[in-house]
Order: C-alpha cells, then structure tokens, then sequence
C-alpha cells in the first residue's frame, strides 16, 4: 500500500492542538490586527516551550505553585514580612528545638564576640585605638541604653537577624540605637516605591534612607516614622536575590516542620503519661449496674461526681454480674526516634546544621562521624563570620574611631596613616582532637602553609600580636618573680613536634 505524501501544511494543521474558533480568531486577528497577531504566535509559542518541563506544569500528581513572578521585594510584602516573623519570635519562645537550634547558632558564630584588630601605619596607635575600643567603647559607649557591652549586643543582633530577617542600629551620640525589623517600616505616606518596607532606594536600587516607626508596632501598619539617613544608619541583613531590600527569618522554610516536631513529641509523652497510669473499668455482663463510689467535686466544671479509688494490695467486692478490666491504651511510639530524628534532619539542613548538632546527641555517632559533622558545621559558620566582619562590624569600628577621635577620646590619627585599617577576628572553635590537629597545623606552618594570625583566631579566637604582647608581659612577670625557674621552663617548653627541615632550607639554601 502506497501512503500519500503528507505535505508541510497538512503536518503543520495535524499537529495544531487549536479549536475551529480559535484558529477562526487568530486568522482574523492576523488580518485585522498584524502586531497583536504577532504578539499572539510568539506567546503560543513561549507556551509551548514552557510545558516541555514536566514540573512546570500543574497536575494531579504536582504540587501547586504560586505562578507569581517579579521582584523579591514583590513576594516579601510588608504583611508576609510580619507574619513570618511573629511565627518565628513565636517558635524561640516556645519551641525548645527552634530556641535550641538558634542558641548553638549563636554560640559559635558569635561566641565571646569578634575583636578588632587595628592595621594602620602607626604600631602604637593600633595598640591604643584597641585599648580604647575594648575598654572604653565596647563597655561604656555601644549601647545609648547604656544596658549592654558591645558582645552582649553581638549576640542579641545576631539573633535578632537570623530569627527576625535583619536589623538595624542608628548611630546616635557615639553609640547605637537597636532597631527591631519590624521597626523597619513604611509609615502611611509612603507605602509606594522608593520606599519600600522602610527602605528608601534611589533608581539603582541603593539604599538612601530608612524609616524606623515612632512607636513600636503591634502589626504590619505603622501611622508615622522618622526618617534617617542610610550614612546614619547600619542595616544587617543576609538576603537570597539581588532584588531583595529586607531580608526573611532563616526558620522561614521549616516552620511547619517544627510545629509537627512539638506536636509529635507532646502527644507521644501524653500517650507514655496515659499508659503509666493503672486504670480499670467496671464491667457488667448485663445491662447497666447502680454507680457506685464517692462523690468529689470536678475542680473544673464544679459539678459532683463518682470517683472510684484503688490502692495497692486492696481487696475489691464487686456485685454479681460485674468484673474489673484493665485499661490498656495503645502506645503510638514505636517509630518515634526515626520520625524526631527525620524532622530534625529537616529542621537543621537549610541552615547547614547536621542532625548532631541540632539535636546536640553525639551518642550514635563515631569519631569520623562527629569529626565530618563538626568540619560541615564550622564551614557554615567560617561563611557566617565572614559575612559578619565584613559587613556590620567595619562600619561599627569607622564610626567609633571617627567619634573617638573626634571627641579626644582617641589620638587623631591622619587620613593618609590610614586610621581605619583594620580586621575582625572571630571566635574559635572547640576541635574534636585538637592535638592531633594541633600536629597537623604545626606541619602547615612548618611548609609556610598558613600563618600565625591564621592559628591563633583558629584555637581561641584571638590575634596574634595581642597574644604575643601578653605573653611577653608574663615572661617578664615571670623572670622577675623567679629568673632560674623561668628559664627552666622555656627549655622545657620547647616545641619538638617537628624534627625535619623547613621547606626551602635544605641542601644548604640560606634564608
């Protein structure tokens, strides 16, 4: 049988899914209208490559998506923003897992707090500019309240960031001026674009203004704010896309998941509760029997009932006809551990937090395991720092020294010295075998693999040139109160971890 050959126009009508009127009205539409008709073909067309993915499409079997597109800022409205954060301030408060998870956080992306290091070109400057911020700026002056040092600000502002979304702190008389997100917000008169959420952009999108309300909100409405200058004004936020002004609670993905968590837990405790109780109920082989017991009052509803009490060893008398059975509830927790440990996988993963961590359990994991999970951990938080000192912590050392110096409270230091040259160094960690590691690190220094500054805000979160002045001041000490024990115990703690050669020294190369 010989098939008759199909041409361009009979494949092309074949493959068109288009009902009788639509090809009618795109036809008519071409004529009339050429541009629109375009517009219609290019569409069509752009839809059809769209359902080539299979996911994009919502079916029975997919889960239904929002298909709103736009900015960041568009998905993040200012009543989104509150309602996410009042669940989260929620959570902290009463959901041990979630106030668990952000404490840990916390602890070691925080710690004792980051402490500058001053690099200008005057060694004695950096020497007194650290002083004076330590002892007298960071105790007395960090907070206008005058209720905190500048650590306990730290960890506060590093909660509030990660439990809230952001926060910020205006700079006001040497000091700073806590402002909750919430705070942040567009006051009546200006709920349209360039302000948003709080924010006043310029057209690149750059930050010009914040507004923070006169009173503290009780939700997303603010009737007036004060406008403050973006120079006058640090805003802490980590955000996901370019076009996002304000930044979202990090628990934001996994707050269901949490609610299950301390759903799950409570109602398998109540069932442990139930079946440790030794209930028993009356039974008759017919009908109903006459109730019998003593008449307590319901402290609740204060109505009287029949209370029946037994006590170990008694000995019951029952009707005849009537039988004592036990009230055995089922115990619903069988597969408890792997669900609490399931949802808590889920809970920790999105802020890169390994289940032993999250759970703080370490009982069902071996050396490598507990070594893997804390290396993946610390990755985390190395990028939180960086994030942290690179951000929100200069900005706070560039305006304190400028105040200081500006006040005499600090020896002005010129321009050109370079008076803002400085770094933060971030609290250290506790290692699993720190000897071991301490080995390993002695190796690397040894092949000029890292650096002193490196090791020390490794170990204890220090820099080295304030550890090698203290260190200096107890040898003295230390020669003074007894010079022949002091030189004893420098030969004794010589280092003799290593034996061989630095690397670029041997055959006889001179340094």
């Amino acid at each position: 049988m010989v098939r008759p050959i199909e041409t361009k126009k009979a494949r092309l009508a074949k493959n068109d899914k288009r009902t009788r009127l639509a090809r009618a009205m795109d036809a008519a539409i071409k004529d009339l209208f050429p541009g629109w008709g375009v517009k219609r073909a290019e569409s069509r067309a752009r839809l059809k490559l769209w359902s080539a993915y299979e996911n994009a499409r919502t079916t029975r079997l997919n889960k239904s998506r929002t298909s709103r597109g736009g900015t960041a800022d568009r998905h993040m409205t200012a009543t989104t923003l509150y309602n996410l954060r009042e669940a989260c301030r929620d959570l902290d408060r009463n959901n041990t897992l979630a106030k668990g998870i952000l404490s840990t956080d916390v602890d070691n992306a925080i710690g004792q707090g980051h402490k500058p290091q001053a690099m200008s070109d005057d060694e004695q400057w950096n020497e007194e500019a650290e002083t004076w911020f330590n002892e007298r700026w960071a105790t007395d002056l960090a907070d206008v309240t005058g209720r905190m040092n500048f650590l306990q600000m730290q960890r506060v502002a590093y909660r509030s960031m990660r439990r809230d979304g952001d926060i910020g702190f205006a700079l006001l008389n040497g000091g700073l001026s806590a402002v909750e997100a919430d705070c942040i917000a567009s006051p009546k008169d200006k709920q349209e674009a360039p302000v948003i959420n709080g924010v006043e952009v310029n057209k690149l999108g750059r930050p010009v203004a914040y507004y923070v309300a006169d009173e503290h909100p009780t939700s997303s409405y603010v009737s007036s704010a004060t406008r403050i200058a973006a120079k006058d004004f640090i805003h802490v936020a980590m955000i996901d896309r370019f076009t996002q002004t304000r930044g979202r609670p990090v628990m934001t993905p996994v707050i269901d998941d949490l609610d299950r968590l301390d759903d799950t837990v409570e109602a398998v405790v109540i069932a442990h509760q139930m079946a440790a109780c030794f209930g028993l109920a009356r039974k008759f082989q017919e009908g109903y029997g006459e109730p019998t017991g003593t008449t307590e009052e319901n402290p609740h509803t204060g109505d009287d009932e029949l209370v029946n009490e037994y006590e170990p060893g008694m000995e019951v008398w029952l009707q005849q006809g009537e039988d004592l059975v036990q009230i055995k509830p089922e115990h619903p927790g069988q597969q408890f551990d792997t669900v609490i440990n399931t949802l808590a996988r889920f809970c920790g993963r999105h802020m890169g937090f390994p289940l032993e961590l999250v759970m703080l359990n370490f009982s069902q994991s071996n050396f490598s395991n507990t070594r893997a999970a804390l290396l993946q951990a610390f990755r985390t938080w190395e990028c939180i720092q960086g994030f942290w000192g690179g951000g929100f912590l200069p900005r706070v050392w560039r305006y304190a020294v400028s105040w200081g110096m500006k006040h005499g409270e600090l020896r002005p230091l010129a321009p050109e010295r370079r008076p803002w040259r400085h770094k933060w160094i971030g609290p250290g960690w506790v290692w699993v075998d720190k000897l071991k590691d301490l080995q390993a690190d002695i190796l690397a220094l040894h092949e000029d693999m890292t650096t002193l500054d490196r090791l020390c805000a490794k170990y204890d979160g220090g820099d080295r040139e304030t550890i090698r002045r203290q260190r200096l001041r107890e040898l003295k000490a230390q020669r003074e109160l007894d010079p022949h024990r002091a030189a004893a115990s420098k030969m004794q703690s010589a280092p003799t971890v290593m034996e061989t050669e630095p690397a670029g020294k041997e055959n006889g190369d001179a340094e």
